[in-house]
């Protein structure tokens, strides 16, 4: 009988111990994508984006924005959520970081 009891307790643990895991990886990631966009507007480059598609996705019919720029002669894409106004070929505001500019967001999605 006591076999039970220990291995109820510790599926008890493991049940605690991926939660807390899951809280804390969504806690982190919140943190970090708050940090690069802090560090973006503060100090990332900032240049115009051509948009090149737009596309929704998901079951509640989110628009997704393709965008891509030019930067020292190459081509960098990015992608957004927060830029519904815009059209296929529009301009687009977007911050970089110049020594990583593959970490790049629209300026809307900073706000």
């Amino acid at each position: 009988m006591k076999n039970n009891n220990i291995s109820s307790s510790h599926s008890g643990y493991i049940k605690i111990g991926i939660i807390l895991i899951l809280i804390l990886w969504i806690f982190s990631t919140v943190i970090y994508n708050t940090f690069i966009n802090y560090r973006l507007l503060k100090n990332g480059v900032n240049t115009y984006a051509v948009i090149y598609q737009k596309k929704h996705v998901g079951s509640k019919g989110t628009l997704l924005t393709k965008y891509y720029f030019i930067w020292h002669g190459k081509k960098y894409y990015g992608e957004s959520t927060s830029d519904d106004s815009y059209a296929v070929g529009d301009s687009l505001l977007v911050y970089f970081f110049e020594n990583e500019p593959a970490i790049n967001k629209s300026e809307n999605a900073l706000k």
